[in-house]
């Protein structure tokens, strides 16, 4: 699940509600979540955003999906239900504690500024991660360092 977050920069409520039927053989689909409302796991047939966007699956992806276990519809589930994701932040709170405020969406940030330090475009990273180019050069280009600062 880690490594997912890592290697897509996905929201975790997007991984938490993926299933199989929305991988495909050269890319992911992203048109719903799981989110916790009142405490229990809520699907939605939306993503945060209402837009469907496509992530492309590249070796490394290919590799980790296939060692994934089928255990159902869900990738990330057990015997049908989704990761408890409140329990599951409580677990990564006893374990990270390198970064004091870190939680499983910080994934989602150490993604981006990868892909912006590897030389990817901000406007192909908006469209992977379903942002806009001006929130990632807000947010993003102010903690990488100033070589990687638009111009």
């Amino acid at each position: 699940f880690i490594q997912f977050l890592l290697l897509t920069g996905c929201r975790p409520s997007e991984a938490v509600g993926l299933t199989w039927e929305q991988i495909g053989t050269e890319s992911i689909k992203f048109d719903r979540s799981i989110t916790i409302v009142k405490g229990k796991p809520t699907p939605s047939e939306k993503s945060k955003t209402n837009r469907i966007r496509y992530f492309p699956i590249y070796d490394r992806l290919q590799e980790l999906l296939r060692n994934c276990p089928r255990q159902g519809n869900l990738i990330f589930g057990v015997e049908q239900a989704p990761i408890d994701y409140l329990s599951f932040g409580h677990w990564w709170r006893t374990r990270v504690k390198t970064w004091k405020d870190s939680t499983p969406y910080s994934c989602r940030d150490t993604f981006i500024c990868e892909q912006i330090l590897a030389g990817v475009p901000p406007v192909v990273v908006a469209k992977w991660c379903d942002n806009s180019v001006r929130q990632i050069e807000q947010r993003y280009f102010k903690v990488l360092p100033s070589e990687f600062s638009p111009k």
